[in-house]
């Protein structure tokens, strides 16, 4: 939800809300830790992983239920992690957005 609108609201935030790390946090809060071969992109998986369980309670359950799961399951996208588990993430999201406003300021300091 929300974090893909901040993707899409300009390159720093973009390259913030893309950061693999943070995605990987964000799929281990919600379904665990993974076993065996790890994704290639935990953007990717996450997002496959919520529409397999969104399909499994559409098709698993009566219909007069069915739009009670799906705001369940839609309710579940919203959920914000705890600050202690994404401290590691805000480290990194710091120190990302300080290479942005870095290249910036560089930029800046060359153009003008």
């Amino acid at each position: 939800g929300s974090l893909v609108s901040a993707a899409k609201a300009g390159r720093a935030l973009n390259k913030i809300a893309n950061t693999p790390g943070l995605w990987y946090n964000l799929f281990v809060l919600r379904w665990g830790a993974v076993r065996g071969d790890a994704p290639f992109c935990w953007k990717a998986a996450y997002f496959e992983r919520d529409t397999e369980e969104l399909e499994k309670v559409m098709t698993g359950n009566e219909v007069s239920f069915r739009e009670l799961y799906f705001g369940m399951q839609i309710s579940r996208r919203s959920q914000a992690p705890t600050l202690a588990d994404v401290r590691d993430d805000i480290q990194l999201t710091a120190a990302t957005a300080m290479s942005i406003l870095d290249k910036v300021r560089r930029w800046r300091q060359q153009h003008s």
